[in-house]
């Protein structure tokens, strides 16, 4: 999850579009999947930005508890300044070993009837290592198993 998305707005915004810009070796090193809002999962606020290592995002809580972001399309979801936060959860897919990046995010919405742009700087450095694994993954993977998938 590499940016997160709130209203501070008297307007309704609806989200029309979002794409990665600034790339480099994505299509050669790793791909991008899927780009979906996630909303806090319940029981918890959002934990925390940054790399999962599976979808949807998931942490582990005292050692037995499971909290997984609820993901949703984003195509014409819409803010009102009352909604709860989401953050944007980017779903890369590894290729090959090596480097890519993304720079950000190209987010266009509408309020009022007009189009905007907006440029995250949440970027996001890859990189593919073959049969990497962590503690925290086979610690999620047992807890959490059922409710996500491990990204490979």
């Amino acid at each position: 999850m590499i940016e997160r998305l709130e209203n501070h707005s008297d307007e309704t915004l609806s989200i029309v579009s979002i794409e990665p810009f600034g790339t480099d070796n994505i299509g050669r090193v790793a791909e991008v999947v899927s780009i979906e809002l996630a909303r806090p999962p319940e029981g918890g606020p959002i934990e925390h930005l940054g790399a999962y290592e599976v979808y949807p995002p998931a942490v582990v809580r005292s050692g037995t508890r499971c909290l997984v972001h609820v993901v949703e399309p984003f195509s014409g979801f819409t803010f009102t300044q009352s909604s709860q936060p989401a953050g944007l959860a980017v779903r890369f897919r590894a290729l090959a070993p090596g480097k890519a990046k993304i720079d950000g995010l190209r987010i266009v919405y509408e309020a009022g009837g007009e189009r905007f742009e907006h440029l995250t700087g949440g970027g996001v450095r890859i990189k593919v290592k073959e049969n990497a694994t962590s503690p925290s993954l086979r610690r999620i993977r047992n807890v959490c198993a059922g409710q996500v998938e491990v990204l490979r």
